[in-house]
């Protein structure tokens, strides 16, 4: 059996002439069958189009040498603090008591116990800050103390405002039912 083959050559791909960005120079591309069909290029080569291949006009007049404007008069950066924020047991009993209403009640006892500062033992055991001076330990107690106090006070309120609301709200209750039931 005698079988012939035919051999047809395919046209080549053609080529594709885009202009590079910021230049009058062409540069060719071949374009796959499949793009050429959909008008969609999967390739991963950027499109002459977009606007994000040319240098943006920000970057040229820096180039130029011009710096941007100042905006105070001086020209060191600031300087970034950190802020002494130390969680304290009443501002946990203040956020728990929403879920359990009765760490409002403890949180508001808080009122009541003074703040003292931990003794320091010279004898070598485990001491309250022991790098700190007894005035330095006096000072961070304050600042802690005026944070709890802060805190108990809005448990307090809290308590306030539950307990006025709560007699309010059964007498509603109360008289929703009485009305259902008539």
């Amino acid at each position: 059996m005698n079988s012939s083959h035919v051999s047809v050559e395919l046209p080549a791909e053609p080529a594709r002439l885009r202009y590079a960005a910021g230049s009058n120079q062409t540069i060719p591309t071949t374009v796959s069958p499949f793009d050429a069909s959909f008008g969609y290029s999967l390739s991963r080569q950027s499109s002459s189009e977009s606007r994000h291949d040319a240098t943006s006009r920000i970057s040229r007049s820096l180039d130029d040498g011009e710096a941007l404007p100042c905006y105070s008069e001086d020209a060191s950066p600031p300087t970034y603090s950190r802020k002494d924020k130390q969680p304290t047991l009443a501002e946990y009993l203040f956020k728990f008591g929403f879920i359990f209403f009765p760490f409002w009640i403890l949180g508001a006892c808080i009122l009541c116990s003074p703040l003292q500062t931990p003794p320091s033992f010279d004898s070598g055991s485990a001491a309250w800050l022991p790098d700190k001076t007894d005035a330095e330990r006096d000072a961070i107690v304050s600042k802690i103390r005026t944070l709890e106090l802060k805190w108990a006070k809005r448990c307090l309120y809290a308590c306030i405002a539950f307990f006025g609301l709560m007699p309010i709200v059964a007498v509603l209750i109360w008289q929703l039912v009485l009305l259902s039931s008539s």
